[in-house]
């Protein structure tokens, strides 16, 4: 019977350290990665679910760390135009905010 674990197969893996990108598996299981390793080097007999990511880079969340997303945000809390993008995590209020806010809004701009 499979465990729960996810194998990617075939990405560009970018590993956030800086070092150059490589091609290879990925295992990982619940949130957590249990292997990198070359391409084939792990067997998917026991996985849940396996992806060919062939021709796809898979890398750490990026940080916006000067988001200008707080109204998009405000407007919708799924902000799915950073997450396609890959942004996991984003600074705002570096310059402005709209917060403290109370009640109801419709409009996050409107006095």
């Amino acid at each position: 019977m499979p465990d729960s674990s996810t194998l990617i197969r075939n990405a560009r893996i970018i590993d956030g350290t800086g070092n150059p990108w490589q091609h290879g598996d990925l295992l990982f299981t619940g949130d957590r990665i249990e292997a990198i390793a070359p391409p084939g080097g792990i067997s998917a007999a026991n996985c849940a679910e396996t992806v060919d990511a062939s021709g796809l880079v898979a890398c750490p969340g990026f940080i916006d760390i000067q988001s200008h997303s707080i109204l998009s945000l405000m407007i919708d809390g799924r902000c799915l135009s950073k997450i396609t993008q890959g942004v996991t995590t984003e600074i705002m209020g570096e310059a402005w905010t709209p917060a403290p806010v109370a009640g109801r809004h419709t409009d996050p701009m409107a006095n």
